[in-house]
């Protein structure tokens, strides 16, 4: 980092996680607020302490510096996304969100974490067959992440596909490793199962 000629943005980011591992916010923050000095044109600084933000669950500051992103380049697919998303997750500013989105998917195609944005954004609208076209090539695409298959079993549910709903949901469950958000497509399981307990089968 001391070296002008061949300090990178990576260095700076790799040592505030560092810090911030060790519980040493401050330093952390203090790491990023060098870097905007030692990188004043570059708009990956802003992008790369909004996720930082986002890993603190800071989520205004989070949004502030993604906003801040797309100030300086509109056209920035992962911050188009990030806050489409954001944006759909709670349920505001939905079409201005999937123009974000659309927009984000344009750029980045074969990304299923930007499919399964598009996916969110079209259930919140209440366009449930979009939604299930989207989600499922988002699976697709990313087939290892238990979120998506979580959207994609409400949307199926949304849909009166309970047998399909049923199966993402399994598979949420199984990809899920935090207990709390198993605990959560277990209990969507359950509500599915008329006696109550036929979801019993997934561990």
């Amino acid at each position: 980092m001391a070296d002008k000629q061949h300090r990178r943005l990576n260095f700076y980011v790799a040592l505030a996680m560092l810090y911030a591992g060790e519980d040493k916010i401050a330093k952390a923050h203090g790491v990023f607020t060098q870097a905007f000095v030692d990188f004043p044109d570059n708009v990956e600084v802003h992008y790369e302490y909004a996720l930082f933000l986002h890993k603190l669950d800071d989520m205004a500051g989070s949004m502030r510096e993604m906003e801040e992103v797309l100030k300086l380049d509109p056209q920035h697919a992962r911050a188009l996304n990030y806050v489409g998303y954001t944006w759909a997750e709670e349920g505001r500013n939905l079409e201005k969100a999937k123009a974000y989105i659309e927009q984000a998917v344009a750029q980045l195609p074969k990304d299923g974490f930007v499919r399964d944005s598009l996916g969110w954004v079209y259930y919140q609208l209440g366009d449930f067959p979009a939604a299930v076209r989207e989600l499922e090539q988002a699976v697709a695409l990313s087939p290892d992440d238990p979120t998506i298959y979580e959207h994609l079993g409400d949307a199926y549910l949304k849909n009166n596909d309970r047998a399909r709903a049923r199966k993402a949901y399994m598979k949420s469950l199984e990809l899920h490793e935090e207990k709390d958000k198993k605990e959560a497509v277990r209990r969507k399981l359950e509500a599915l199962s008329p006696e109550g307990g036929q979801s019993g089968e997934a561990k």
